[in-house]
């Protein structure tokens, strides 16, 4: 979560009059709130959250009616107003250790733009997609594991391509069998761009894997 544009919201929105939230409403906030540029989709929050789909089409719409939560076409996200609302309260939730699984430079032939339009919205075995977010010069696709709730992000920045999990409890070992589709959706996109080069440009290898990920590929 970008924690600096966090509180530079909480800092804009400060003459909100709202004061009283109910618990799923500061559970929907908070979770918004965890990254300052995401769109996070409908179905993501109502797996993350664990709610009835009628409650949380409820919720949100409240939510949005008070000014607190805005829906755009890729997602839901906070207003100046939402993070407001959020000041001087705990965010719901722990971190996660994120570890590093892949990072590799973009596939010349795709770029940023295109992986994020190949990867986005995709629902893999094991991972429901989550959102994204939008922030200069960089993209992060969320997905969710539906075993633990951690989450497994692309991420898009500069020239770069990396790969990243949060740690579940079971370990991260137990867990690579999660990112297999990922992995193998991010290989074909690598073997698109070695097909067809750019002018001038050499065809790019595949992303590196760590040793342990490549044994449990």
């Amino acid at each position: 979560m970008a924690i600096g544009r966090f509180e530079g919201r909480l800092d804009a929105g400060m003459s909100t009059g709202i004061t009283e939230l109910e618990e799923r409403e500061m559970a929907i906030l908070s979770e918004l709130a965890r990254d300052t540029e995401a769109h996070v989709a409908f179905t993501g929050l109502r797996r993350r959250l664990n709610l009835h789909q009628q409650a949380l089409t409820r919720t949100l719409a409240r939510l949005s009616r008070q000014g607190l939560v805005a829906r755009h076409e890729d997602g839901y996200r906070l207003t100046d107003q939402g993070y407001s609302a959020l000041a001087g309260r705990t965010l719901a939730g722990g971190l996660h250790e994120t570890a590093t699984i892949i990072q590799a430079l973009l596939p010349p032939q795709v770029g940023a733009e295109g992986v994020a339009t190949s990867l986005g919205h995709r629902w893999f075995r094991g991972l429901r997609w989550f959102g994204a977010s939008h922030g200069p010069g960089e993209t992060t696709l969320t997905w969710m594991r539906e075993a633990d709730g951690t989450f497994v992000r692309v991420r898009l920045q500069g020239a770069t391509l990396a790969l990243e999990s949060e740690v579940p409890p079971e370990g991260l070992d137990k867990a690579f069998a999660t990112l297999r589709p990922v992995v193998a959706a991010i290989s074909e996109l690598y073997g698109l761009a070695a097909a067809e080069p750019r002018e001038g440009a050499s065809a790019v290898s595949a992303p590196h894997l760590p040793p342990e990920a490549a044994a449990a590929m």
